[in-house]
């Protein structure tokens, strides 16, 4: 039931960045790209959903625009060993690229 509920979020934020303004998105063709706002939202509503309690160490999360892509990552405090959880997004389609926790 938790996945139907994310797959279901993740949807709905798709759908929003299809309606965004095209001053909101960077137009080529007539594929959507979601805004860095929005990116960094699906991305850690992900990661939370997937890494729990983990990702609260981890916070605020950082995000890269890749020409194609968001990755979005956790960030560890100073001195602090262990891994950080990220996501890479596809701006055309929302599609989840990458999804992990280094170790």
């Amino acid at each position: 039931m938790k996945k139907f509920y994310l797959i279901l979020c993740i949807s709905i934020f798709c759908l929003i960045s299809i309606s965004i303004s095209s001053s909101s998105y960077e137009d080529k063709g007539s594929q959507p790209i979601i805004n860095k706002k929005l990116a960094l939202q699906i991305g850690e509503l992900i990661l939370d959903n997937k890494y729990g309690n983990t990702m609260k160490k981890e916070k605020p999360l950082s995000i890269i625009d890749h020409d194609s892509a968001w990755f979005i990552h956790g960030n560890l405090p100073k001195n602090f060993l262990g891994g950080e959880g990220y996501i890479e997004i596809d701006k055309r389609n929302c599609k989840i690229l990458r999804l992990g926790h280094s170790k």
